[in-house]
Order: structure tokens, then C-alpha cells, then sequence
């Protein structure tokens, strides 16, 4: 077959090659399980994923606009939520007084462990239906492995 700048092409398209589609169709199959399950919380992935990344330490608004990938005001709106909610509160950040960071309360801590108990349960679920326990722990390894590259050449 000739394409039109005549080169032969000997690619037969199909999307399920595409390994970007696969992962994209698992995050979207997970993500909406997960969803339904944290309904009960009244909370979106988007917001358990701020309560996650601030478990550990506060975080700046600006890291939480790129872990969630959505711009600084919608940002602003899920931790305005979250804070009525009373599971984070803001706090200026004593070395950069331009920046507020976010901290879970108590109930933020809780409600965090439940919801990433919740989120490991989910995909345990979706995937033991294809995976053996060594091969979701391979899957594991190597996306994590390409996550961090694609990490570090970012920062």
C-alpha cells in the first residue's frame, strides 16, 4: 500500500498495540470504580489525590495543580471543599510567604488512610481478574520504573 508521499507503508493500526491506550482505558476503568466508591465521602479522585499527597508533609498549591493536572482556580475549589468538609486547613508557608500549604486535620488523616485503603482494594479487584499477584506486582515495578524516568526528566 502507498501512502501519499508514496512510501510504502507496512503498519497495520490497531489501538490495542498502543500501550497509552491500555494504560489510559486501566486508569479510566479504575478511576470510575473508584469513584462509585468514594461517593460515600462525598469526594472526587481528584480531591482523595490531595488528601493522599498531603498525608506525608503539607503541600503547596502549585505541586497540587500538577498532581491533579488542573489549573491553580479549580485547584483553589477542591481545597476550598475539602476544607469545608474539615479535612484540610491552609496555612502560609514560613519560607515563602506568597504560598499557602495545605495540611490534613484529623479527620483529613482518616479519611485519607480510608480512601487509599479503598483505591488499593479497587485496583487489587480490576486487576486480579487478568493478574496473578506476582504479575500485578511486575505491572507494578515497571510502571513505576517508567513513571520515574518520565519524572525526572520533567524536574
Amino acid at each position: 500500500m502507498k501512502s501519499k508521499n508514496s512510501q510504502d507503508v507496512s503498519i497495520n493500526p490497531d489501538i490495542c498495540e498502543c500501550i497509552g491506550f491500555l494504560a489510559t482505558q486501566m486508569r479510566d476503568w479504575i478511576s470510575s470504580t473508584f469513584d462509585e466508591g468514594i461517593r460515600t465521602y462525598n469526594l472526587n479522585y481528584q480531591q482523595a489525590g490531595i488528601l493522599w499527597r498531603c498525608y506525608q508533609e503539607p503541600c503547596c498549591q502549585v505541586r497540587l495543580c500538577r498532581l491533579v493536572k488542573v489549573d491553580k482556580n479549580y485547584v483553589r475549589f477542591l481545597i476550598d471543599d475539602l476544607e469545608q468538609k474539615g479535612l484540610v486547613y491552609r496555612f502560609k508557608n514560613p519560607k515563602n510567604r506568597k504560598e499557602n500549604l495545605i495540611c490534613l486535620t484529623q479527620r483529613g488523616a482518616e479519611v485519607c488512610q480510608k480512601t487509599f485503603a479503598l483505591m488499593l482494594k479497587t485496583q487489587e479487584d480490576l486487576l486480579q481478574s487478568a493478574l496473578n499477584q506476582d504479575q500485578i506486582k511486575t505491572l507494578h515495578s515497571l510502571l513505576l520504573r517508567v513513571f520515574e524516568s518520565i519524572k525526572s526528566k520533567k524536574d
